[in-house]
């Protein structure tokens, strides 16, 4: 199936997208011929032979895709019994069959006792009570009354009946994740807590496309912003609803990060180019940096503590090369699972990149992994800038000012270069500079 081709990416309602009958092998057999591309790619690098992309990263992160493959598109039946739905007037012709049906085989005084919410509405046309999922799956048993069909009819929605549980107007149901806008709410998660889906970053602009994202996506969610004392950091709340729908989307939300260790949603690699970037920036913007050498993401991992090796007191990190061989081997075999599915989707878009540990640092829990993806070489930085790039001003123009220092060093005439050669061997070193190191 072609999955872009009808992903116009205008964040549409979900109900004509190819997403609707998403097979998760699908996206395995992309990423699977992704990956061994890549493999060999960088297998040929003679710079990073070192830290080639392997087979057993790419065998993790099909199976965890198997385990968790997530929903882009996202219906009432797919929500958990908790939430609440509010309904428009309209929807009481829609339910009048299905409500005879109920009395019928019932009576009214039971209808009206185990479904005050439908008998409301078929009274006087208004819900006077909440009335969650559960109980419209218990409506559907009897009736069949399928749940999906009150999408259209859907005023307002929440999570669920306690008081700190926002009230989210026009929900855009179905809601589509695989949309430049949609896609962020997984880009942007490395900045984001886990359980509440707050976002917590210094730069505004971030704060602004967040929610810009959500409103896209979902609905008009009530936002709140706050500052964390003591460092003035941003905090963007937003509701425990859009850590449903990622969940959903194919996130294990129950824990940290550091320990769930999520790739980037299956379905990513089926998206179009601009959401596939759209993914990449948000992600770069959350939590890499562009550096003179390379354009960096890193995260740390768990890591289970080795008996036989400690960090010793007063160092906080021991770097992977001076860590006994058996300890780096077993480091090497397992990376965050979020980087290694970042790169596939650099390398989908063109870009080359490299992942590797740094090493293991303490916690109070034990110790940590810490990897980090690089973005190699100017040719690979100026096609992340032109393809990707940053949203966040400050990322971006330093970006922008490392790559105009390259293109001013490797844009110097090769018969200067070569006057400069005192040897031989020296127009060797100029022809790379000029050819392979741009």
């Amino acid at each position: 199936m072609d999955y872009t081709k009808s992903d116009d990416e205008s964040d549409s309602r979900g109900e004509t997208s190819p997403f609707e009958n998403y097979d998760v092998e699908d996206a395995i057999k992309a990423v699977l011929e992704l990956g061994s591309r890549l493999i060999e790619e960088t297998r040929k690098s003679k710079q990073h032979v070192k830290h080639h992309f392997r087979q057993e990263w790419l065998d993790q992160l099909v199976a965890r895709y198997r385990e968790r493959p997530g929903k882009p598109i996202i219906h009432l039946s797919d929500l958990p019994d908790q939430v609440i739905p509010t309904l428009s007037p309209d929807v009481r012709d829609l339910l009048r069959p299905y409500w005879d049906k109920l009395v019928n085989e019932h009576g009214s005084e039971w209808g009206s006792k185990h479904f005050r919410c439908m008998w409301d509405i078929m009274k006087s046309g208004k819900m006077s009570r909440w009335s969650s999922l559960h109980l419209w799956r218990k409506f559907e048993e009897l009736t069949g009354f399928g749940v999906d069909v009150l999408e259209p009819y859907t005023m307002a929605i929440r999570a669920a009946s306690t008081g700190t549980s926002r009230i989210i107007s026009n929900p855009k149901l179905p809601f589509n994740l695989a949309t430049p806008s949609g896609v962020k709410l997984f880009g942007y998660r490395g900045d984001v807590t886990h359980d509440t889906s707050a976002l917590v970053n210094h730069d505004t602009s971030l704060h602004r496309d967040y929610k810009n994202s959500i409103l896209a996506t979902i609905g008009a969610v009530p936002f709140t912003t706050s500052v964390i004392h003591g460092n003035g950091v941003d905090r963007t709340n937003v509701g425990v609803f859009v850590t449903i729908l990622t969940s959903i989307g194919g996130l294990d939300n129950s824990r940290k990060q550091k320990y769930a260790k999520n790739p980037l949603p299956s379905w990513v690699f089926l998206t179009s180019k601009e959401t596939m970037t759209s993914c990449q920036r948000s992600l770069w913007d959350a939590e890499g940096s562009p550096t003179r050498d390379s354009l960096k993401l890193g995260q740390s991992v768990s890591f289970p503590t080795p008996l036989e090796f400690t960090i010793p007191d007063g160092k906080r990190r021991v770097k992977a090369s001076a860590l006994p061989r058996q300890i780096q081997d077993d480091l090497e075999k397992t990376p965050p699972l979020l980087l290694v599915s970042a790169s596939l989707c650099l390398y989908a878009l063109g870009i080359k990149s490299y992942l590797a540990p740094l090493g293991l640092e303490k916690t109070k829990q034990g110790m940590s992994a810490v990897w980090m993806l690089h973005v190699y070489r100017t040719v690979n930085m100026r096609l992340f800038e032109s393809e990707i790039g940053f949203l966040s001003a400050e990322k971006r123009d330093k970006l922008s000012h490392l790559n105009s220092i390259h293109r001013a060093k490797s844009s110097l005439p090769l018969s200067f270069l070569k006057s400069s050669c005192n040897s031989p061997g020296d127009e060797t070193v100029v022809f790379w500079l000029v050819t392979v190191g741009r």
